[in-house]
This record gives C-alpha cells, sequence and structure tokens, in this order.
C-alpha cells in the first residue's frame, strides 16, 4: 500500500508542474514470478507493456518495478485555441493545443 501511495505522490507532482509534456511514476514490484503484479494496474508480463487507452498511459514492466508513462498538462489563454485529445494509444493520445 506504501508503494501505491508513493506513486501516487509522485504523479500528482508531474500533472502539477507547468508545461510538463508527459508524467513517469515507478511502482516497486517483486517481478520474481515473471509479471508485474499491480492491484492498481493489473498482471502485466515481465519486458512487456500494457496500456491504459480511458486514462492515455503505458506501463512497462521492468525487473522489480512498474513504470507508468502518461500525458502532461496541456493549457492555453488563446481564444482561437482549443483543446483535442489525440487519437490512438499513448503517447498519440494526449491532448494537444489545436488552434483555428
Amino acid at each position: 500500500m506504501h508503494h501505491f501511495f508513493t506513486v501516487i505522490l509522485i504523479t500528482v507532482f508531474f500533472l502539477a508542474l507547468p508545461a510538463t509534456k508527459a508524467y513517469v511514476a515507478r511502482e516497486p514490484l517483486n517481478t520474481d514470478d515473471g509479471y508485474c503484479n499491480s492491484c492498481t494496474y493489473g498482471r502485466i508480463p515481465l519486458g512487456e507493456s500494457d496500456y491504459n487507452d480511458e486514462r492515455c498511459e503505458r506501463y512497462d514492466c521492468n525487473e522489480d518495478v512498474l513504470i507508468i508513462l502518461g500525458c502532461g498538462v496541456v493549457a492555453t489563454d488563446d481564444p482561437n485555441c482549443s483543446i483535442e485529445r489525440g487519437e490512438g494509444r499513448y503517447p498519440d493520445c494526449c491532448n494537444t493545443v489545436v488552434c483555428d
């Protein structure tokens, strides 16, 4: 449970940074069975990746750690611009600023 809160704190920290293009969080895990078994992100084979298209995140299972990659915060003050979600899997699904 301690590791879950560490991941959340790291994620919140990176989401709060202005002009951030992406965030990366690490969840230390025991991968002795050949899997990253996370109560939050599921079961991912060691050396492989999985995606959450709804959250636009990628999860990379490495030895003893799960790496979580996600989109950063995108903003604009320009009235001729809008924020649009991309298509596809991370990082293509991240929001971008589109201007007229």
